[in-house]
């Protein structure tokens, strides 16, 4: 296990992670998630990529996205389980890591950028 709590897995299909232990997910639409990545100064935490459900998962601390509420965008949390790429798959096919840092930091950041994304979209 790494210092996100996230455990890359080396099988060909690995077993969903729990979140809401150790770090909680934000899920968004693929464009929105790639929008909103173009705006941060650095990427500062792990993020999945599944280009068939098409979506953008970011990994943050637990908790830290209680209170988000953003459309377009499902936070997963206790009860809810995220499959992992394993730790080699930097580009599909299927989910890949597009960042994989050791360590998870400025959630706020990614939040604001989100915020901005989403409103720039749904206006």
């Amino acid at each position: 296990m790494d210092a996100i709590g996230a455990t890359p897995h080396s099988a060909a299909i690995p077993p969903p992670e729990s979140t809401g232990l150790e770090w909680d997910a934000i899920r968004v639409p693929r464009y929105i998630g790639l929008a909103a990545l173009t705006r941060l100064p650095t990427i500062d935490f792990p993020v999945i990529v599944d280009p068939v459900e098409r979506t953008v998962y970011f990994l943050v601390p637990v908790g830290e996205a209680d209170d988000w509420e953003m459309p377009d965008a499902r936070i997963l949390i206790v009860t809810r389980h995220l499959l992992i790429p394993p730790i080699q798959q930097d580009m599909p096919p299927g989910r890949y890591w597009l960042a994989m840092p050791q360590r998870i930091a400025k959630p706020k950041l990614l939040r604001r950028s989100l915020e901005q994304v989403c409103g720039f979209i749904s206006h």
